[in-house]
């Protein structure tokens, strides 16, 4: 929760990027994707993993569901690239 709020603070401080509204937003390349929805995954796996320390019936439902998530995220942004 802090985490959210800080950001949202920064990025108030900080303002909109230059150039927002009048120009184009650049293409990211498709590699730079794939590379930051898998690296999100993982530590998203990490952190429920490493939360989940009991190995009950929470723990596979968590793992099982982070990585459905990054599954439709890294789709969705391939297919919005």
């Amino acid at each position: 929760m802090s985490s959210g709020w800080s950001a949202l603070i920064l990025c108030l401080v900080l303002g909109k990027a230059l150039g927002f509204g009048r120009e184009r937003c650049r293409r990211t390349a498709m590699v730079l994707c794939m590379v930051g929805t898998g690296s999100f995954g993982r530590l998203v796996r990490v952190l429920i993993a490493g939360s989940a320390v009991a190995a009950d019936v929470i723990a596979p439902n968590a793992f099982t569901t982070t990585t459905m998530a990054t599954a439709v995220a890294s789709f969705v942004w391939a297919m919005a690239e």
